[in-house]
């Protein structure tokens, strides 16, 4: 659709190039005469050229004009094409008018002139939007049309090929070196290299074997593997992400829709100044009063009002997607460039997404063995970086879980051949167990994740997980400091371990024991004094804060419901594209108030001029195409703004 546009756009363009040099070749002839004699029926027959050489280029070239014209009129609004296409007509029925008759001016010139350089520039602006597409195309093709499905997980030797659409969760498929895995999961046999470069950037190949995840659109490398479906190609994080770029370019930010209108009001405001100046200048005597009011309808068009913001956003856009941030609201250029503020969730976000079991406690009846086989079974139903190390660590004999219930940010809780069992966090153990927990002594100083498994009976086991920080994490928080901007750890995390982690990262405000609702307080609290706050989190607890924050923030490896509800998602898995972000923005904005000062500035100047007598349309032509030429280029700079470090 949008190359079929594309292609459409280049003929009219050059169309209106071809004729229009002929025009201009003529045009020039005929400005001679004013020195050099020329016979008239030599003249006679340029004008009848030049009236001929002009029909394609309004009636085919600026057939989209005239239409968009006609559209807004039938809708009783006024945008920038009506005083275009107000001005072409009358431009060309005054020439046509002055070609018949054999005497007057005549503006074939400044008609072709006119629609070639706003073709120009219409073409400029959808450029960055074309390239946007072209990356939705890339990342949609990227999905296999089908897959090898396994009838029985064991026998390499069952594959049948099926529609890759029609897998669903718990399916086996075997994917073959050279394939694409066609949707997200977990490799069951086998370990081979992966090319995630679409997803992530990261040109290396990453090494997978038995229990890690896979992502639909990644490339197999070396050797066979059976993955098992975790979610079908239309809910992959590939799909999530072509979800997200299709919104972001849809969407229309509130900037946008305040200079469109704007435009609409200068619209009609420009074609009553017209009017003005035409009935003047006709009342006045003047014999060549017509181009006046033309040059007013051509040099006011508000094109490059209408341009300034929504070129440099998909600019932007554009520029953020090459270094792999994905803006999937377009208001968020505008307001990550003014937060101060940042808030880090801390386990996932700031430490490594993949927590460490390194040593379990027994105090009630179960075995360790039991404990770890009642933990593994909890730990299925849950993202959380807790339950993905206990589930990774531990093996369960597949007993099914019933009644479970699930407190984001506390634990699990279900049944297990009939009893019911809980894991989570200290205080969510208290608040079944009131006064069981306080048996168990925790050391204030204790460092490291913390989970606890009890029955309605007593604590039963206590498991210690290392959680380092992220190898680039101190480096993100240095960049963050030299914005400069405020930082705050919130955690729902014990006191030391918090303290810890900020210690590490030498952030002074820290929050620890922090339910969701506790984490929506604290936003709030800043957003009170003024401050523009960025969240960073990757959980579904941090979805609440996520969504009231000025701009939200998801990693690479966030959870699906935290990228859904992200304003910025980092697709490569370097929290330091964070800072980029940031300066990306900021940038960004400039470019945009530049566009916006330079784009009053021209078409007050111009107006003035075009009724004073100062601009004959042709001028007026030239220099209102080169004003939205002028505001696409600038706005072109920010896909080459290298002061970003990548």
């Amino acid at each position: 659709m949008v190359n079929a546009q594309h292609q459409d756009l280049l003929k009219r363009m050059g169309v209106a190039g071809v004729f229009g040099m002929q025009i201009m070749v003529i045009a020039v002839a005929l400005y001679s005469s004013a020195w050099t004699s020329i016979q008239s029926e030599y003249e006679e027959l340029f004008r009848r050229l030049s009236l001929l050489f002009v029909l394609p280029v309004l009636f085919y070239s600026a057939a989209p004009i005239l239409a968009g014209a006609w559209r807004d009129l039938k809708q009783r609004t006024a945008t920038m094409d009506v005083p275009i296409a107000l001005g072409l007509i009358i431009a060309f029925f005054a020439s046509l008018t002055a070609t018949l008759s054999g005497s007057g001016e005549i503006y074939y010139d400044s008609i072709a002139m006119f629609v070639f350089i706003q073709l120009i520039a219409r073409f400029l602006e959808k450029g960055a939007y074309r390239r946007m597409t072209d990356r939705i195309t890339s990342l949609s093709a990227s999905t296999p049309n089908h897959a090898n499905r396994l009838v029985d997980p064991d026998q390499v030797h069952s594959a049948v090929v099926v529609p890759a659409l029609r897998l669903v969760a718990g399916d086996f498929v075997l994917i073959k070196p050279g394939e694409a895995i066609p949707a997200d999961g977990e490799i069951v046999s086998g370990s081979t290299d992966v090319d995630e470069a679409l997803l992530t950037g990261e040109s290396n190949v990453v090494h997978r074997t038995i229990g890690d995840a896979v992502f639909g659109g990644s490339i197999n490398v070396s050797s066979a593997v059976v993955v098992r479906v975790v979610r079908p190609s239309a809910d992959s994080a590939l799909a999530s992400i072509v979800k997200l770029l299709e919104d972001s370019m849809s969407g229309k930010p509130s900037s946008t829709r305040l200079t469109d209108q704007i435009a609409g009001y200068f619209s009609a405001t420009v074609v009553m100044i017209a009017l003005c100046v035409g009935v003047f200048w006709y009342w006045s005597g003047d014999t060549n009063w017509l181009s006046y009011p033309i040059a007013v309808l051509v040099v006011a068009c508000p094109c490059a009002l209408a341009l300034a913001v929504p070129t440099a956003l998909t600019a932007a856009v554009n520029s953020a997607a090459k270094r792999n941030i994905l803006i999937a609201r377009p208001d968020a250029v505008q307001a990550l460039a003014k937060v101060n503020t940042f808030l880090f969730d801390k386990t996932g976000t700031l430490t490594q997404s993949q927590a460490r079991l390194i040593r379990t406690d027994i105090f009630g009846q179960l075995s360790r063995s039991e404990a770890h086989d009642v933990a593994a079974l909890l730990s299925a139903f849950s993202d959380h970086p807790i339950c993905r190390a206990l589930a990774s660590s531990l093996e369960s004999e597949g007993t099914e879980v019933v009644e479970v219930d699930i407190e984001h940010g506390g634990g699990i809780a279900g049944c297990v051949n009939e009893k019911r069992y809980y894991l989570g966090s200290r205080s969510y153990i208290a608040s079944k167990l009131p006064g069981a927990i306080d048996k168990i002594s925790e050391p204030s100083d204790q460092v490291g994740l913390i989970a606890y498994l009890s029955d309605d009976t007593g604590v039963l086991a206590k498991f210690h997980f290392d959680n380092p920080l992220r190898g680039d994490a101190l480096r993100l928080i240095g960049r963050i400091k030299e914005l400069p901007a405020k930082l705050a750890l919130v955690t729902g995390d014990r006191q030391s371990e918090a303290e810890r982690v900020a210690r590490e990262l030498n952030i002074a405000e820290v929050h620890w024991g922090c339910s969701p609702k506790g984490k929506l307080n604290i936003i709030r609290s800043h957003q009170n004094l003024g401050e523009c706050v960025a969240m960073v989190g990757d959980g579904i607890n941090d979805t609440p804060t996520l969504a009231i924050a000025n701009v939200s923030v998801a990693p690479a490896r966030a959870q699906q419901i935290a990228k859904a509800n992200a304003d910025v998602l980092l697709l490569d898995d370097r929290l330091e594209l964070l800072a980029t972000a940031r300066n990306l923005a900021e940038f960004s904005v400039k470019v945009m108030r530049n566009n916006t000062v330079w784009a009053i500035a021209y078409n007050l100047i111009g107006i003035s001029l075009a009724a004073a007598g100062f601009v004959p349309p042709l001028a007026a032509a030239i220099g209102m195409s080169v004003s939205s030429i002028l505001v696409v280029g600038n706005s072109l700079r920010i896909t080459a703004y290298e002061y970003v470090n990548t």
